[in-house]
């Protein structure tokens, strides 16, 4: 069999596989987006638990040095490559951009580590919800029993929950969530945390 025959029956046959498997199944690709992130809460558990966990900031140097997870390293995307941390470890990133976190989180599966996640919601959703909890005026008592296990984990790391707040309780549009979360962001920042 000639090289060229040998690579058209290889072409069909997988043609022929391609139209029995059919298309993937698009929950399975939420289950699996889903678990390539990680809630701001649970970093915050992970952290304070003192697991082998790594975090790292890929953002630009100047915002690194403003506001960071705590244990966070300062990275590039070009460094991830030569990273020294054990391919069993945890790794969370997170960036200004979520196609940069989400590069990131690919250069390092591709690099032997299983476990990478990006930050949901980057450093605002670390600010929002573990630094600046807030609790809606008129909470219910599912929502007062999650919040009083979010307070004591944020005033770990030098939080201010905050109680009967009526932003809380507000429906958020992105615009505006975005400018409150760079407000808290602010807030944090002029308080020295």
């Amino acid at each position: 069999m000639t090289a060229t025959r040998l690579l058209a029956f290889a072409a069909g046959a997988a043609a022929l596989l391609a139209a029995f498997a059919g298309a993937p199944d698009a929950s399975s690709l939420t289950r699996a987006e889903a678990r390539a992130h990680v809630e701001a809460i649970d970093v915050a558990h992970w952290i304070r638990e003192q697991r082998r966990v790594h975090v790292l900031d890929l953002r630009d140097q100047s915002a690194y040095q403003e506001l960071a997870v705590p244990t966070a390293m300062h990275a590039t995307l070009a460094e991830l490559a030569t990273l020294a941390v054990p391919r069993a470890d945890t790794i969370v990133v997170y960036a200004t951009d979520g196609s940069i976190a989400a590069e990131a989180r690919d250069v390092l599966h591709s690099g032997g580590w299983k476990h990478v996640y990006i930050l949901s919601g980057g450093i605002y959703g670390w600010a929002t919800d573990v630094l600046n909890p807030s609790l809606p005026e008129h909470a219910t008592a599912e929502q007062e029993a999650a919040f009083a296990r979010v307070s004591e984990l944020s005033r770990y790391f030098g939080g201010v929950p905050r109680r009967g707040d009526p932003a809380a309780a507000a429906v958020a549009d992105p615009a505006g969530q975005q400018a409150r979360d760079a407000d808290a962001v602010r807030r944090i920042q002029r308080r020295g945390c």
